[in-house]
């Protein structure tokens, strides 16, 4: 939980998860913007694969006093197995009418036109898969400041796909 008290206050969150076997997450992203020229980013993306589960609830609050305000929100989760469940629900809740925001969430299956693309230039399936895998979650891993993190966080991502 984010509050944005001051004028000009900035949030960017970013969150990342990779489920496997009966695992569940239960991931609550809420910004409340108080102040005036307040900017806040939530970017989620998720992988789930056999019978993991994900449930999603973001909210992002713009008061009345909040003038100037720019909320964002986007969650997208691909899942590998017909067996994961994902259900996402982001809101917003504007009080004034100066604010620019958006919010989206995607649920879906890796691209089967992808992976046949993939796979007609020598790449095998599974490789084909994990390449695809790999490449959904760049966009979080671009916004992780901290190099060694950001590797780490890589590694764990490659290891959970061997």
């Amino acid at each position: 939980e984010t509050e944005l008290e001051g004028d000009a206050a900035e949030s960017q969150i970013v969150g990342a998860f990779f489920g496997h076997e009966d695992q569940h997450f239960d991931i609550n992203a809420r910004v409340w913007h108080h102040g005036e020229h307040t900017t806040a980013d939530l970017v989620t993306r998720g992988v789930l694969d056999d019978e993991a589960r994900s449930v999603y609830e973001g909210v992002q609050d713009v008061g009345r006093g909040a003038w100037d305000t720019n909320s964002y929100q986007r969650e997208n989760t691909l899942m590998l197995s017909d067996e994961s469940e994902a259900d996402a629900s982001p809101k917003l809740i504007i009080h004034n009418h100066d604010t620019e925001a958006s919010h989206s969430a995607t649920v879906g299956q890796v691209d089967q036109e992808d992976l046949l693309y993939m796979t007609s230039r020598s790449i095998g399936p599974e490789q084909a898969r994990n390449m695809l895998v790999e490449g959904f979650f760049v966009p979080v891993l671009e916004e992780v400041a901290v190099d060694e993190l950001r590797e780490d966080l890589q590694a764990e991502i490659t290891a959970r796909l061997d």
